[in-house]
């Protein structure tokens, strides 16, 4: 899961591929039907969206090397976190609905590592 998390931080840490891949979702948003939302980032919002997926790269590059259960732990709360604020977003029509498929995925790495958490 780790692997997959870093995948996605690192698209979005590049700065045209965290454009292209954003305009995609809103794009295969409205192909599917459903409704829109404008996504109207500015160059500082691209900003922002590149420095947390530099951060996220950076933080899965140390998950990957940890076995500390603490470490992991973190990450589920930021997983909480991350999930409140795309449902909040698409709750007020400023995200298509389509991002729901990062919603999807922090809850499986929130199960994956609550799992091995338990075990460890």
């Amino acid at each position: 899961m780790i692997r997959i998390d870093l995948a996605v931080c690192a698209l979005l840490a590049l700065p045209w591929v965290s454009q292209k891949v954003l305009g995609a979702i809103a794009a295969f948003d409205t192909l599917v039907g459903l409704e829109r939302a404008e996504l109207g980032i500015s160059a500082t919002g691209y900003f922002f969206v590149n420095l947390a997926g530099l951060f996220g790269v950076a933080y899965n590059a140390i998950l990957l090397q940890s076995t500390e259960p603490v470490h992991h732990r973190i990450n589920n709360y930021a997983r909480v976190g991350v999930i409140m604020l795309l449902i909040a977003y698409m709750a007020f029509n400023a995200l298509p609905v389509l991002f729901g498929i990062f919603v999807l995925t922090e809850v499986l790495g929130l199960v994956v590592t609550h799992n091995w958490l338990r075990r460890a």
